[in-house]
């Protein structure tokens, strides 16, 4: 009997467990839709309004933190209580990213300048300035910042560089560029259509679907874009696509565990 109970104790921990590991990592997609910030399943279930007034989010690699523009400036909200944790003196940012190991946050600022600010004291730790910027985005070490100038891509070292570490020219001129998880992929738009290229050799891409502002989640593995102003997933390749809205008028998704 004693032997019984002890193996039923443990089959619960492990169910336990699988409970705890499902919730932990199921996947949740943020948008936007008329100005407000919204939430969803990875499936399009369970769509909620989370923040009013909030635009281009960006979450945090840990599913602890969202950032995005509110009132023309950066901010940073915690995703458990939706409580303001900080903002930054950044001018009408419309492009966000987050360094993977959380410590730093980067804006695309209003008249062109690329901001880089550390999280934890909200100090600004580098800029970029000269107009034209198209974008950025973290190295997945989080020790180098790309930027995205018409062709160009400039990798800077943040409050170290004053002049790119390395240049590199691309073929089409993408926009929006954002790394993989894994680091060994760029997810990119042009011109209406996703594609992705690969992070060692830049020449080498693929189209991947009618769409703009695609975003990676975190194994890699799919895609989340703005079709038309519905919000999509698929493959890297162009398979499994599945719309989840048909609004219309939604756009700048991205990807991120669910918070715990």
């Amino acid at each position: 009997m004693r032997r019984v109970i002890i193996l039923a104790f443990i089959f619960l921990l492990v169910l336990v467990s699988i409970s705890c590991f499902r919730e932990e990592t199921e996947l949740t997609i943020y948008f936007v839709r008329g100005g407000d910030l919204y939430r969803m399943n990875e499936d399009g279930g369970n769509l909620k309004l989370l923040l009013p007034g909030c635009t281009y989010p960006c979450a945090s690699a840990d599913g602890d933190f969202i950032l995005c523009r509110e009132s023309g400036v950066s901010v940073i909200y915690y995703l458990n209580s939706l409580i303001l944790y900080r903002s930054f003196p950044t001018a009408s940012p419309y492009t966000h990213s987050w360094s993977p190991d959380g410590v730093k946050i980067a804006a695309t600022d209003g008249p062109g300048t690329t901001k880089v600010y550390d999280v934890s004291s909200g100090n600004q730790v580098w800029s970029s300035g000269g107009g034209g910027k198209r974008g950025h985005y973290f190295s997945n070490n989080s020790k180098y910042i790309i930027e995205t100038v018409t062709t160009t891509l400039n990798e800077y070292i943040p409050a170290v560089d004053v002049i790119p570490e390395k240049t590199r020219t691309m073929p089409l001129g993408f926009i929006g560029l954002t790394i993989s998880p894994d680091g060994k992929y760029i997810a990119a738009e042009n011109v209406g259509n996703v594609y992705i290229m690969r992070e060692s050799d830049i020449t080498d891409y693929w189209l991947v679907h009618a769409g703009i502002e695609p975003a990676w989640s975190p194994d890699n593995k799919t895609l989340v874009i703005n079709n038309g102003g519905n919000i999509a997933t698929c493959d890297i390749y162009g398979g499994n696509y599945k719309e989840l809205t048909s609004s219309g008028i939604d756009s700048s998704p991205c990807f991120s565990f669910k918070p715990k």
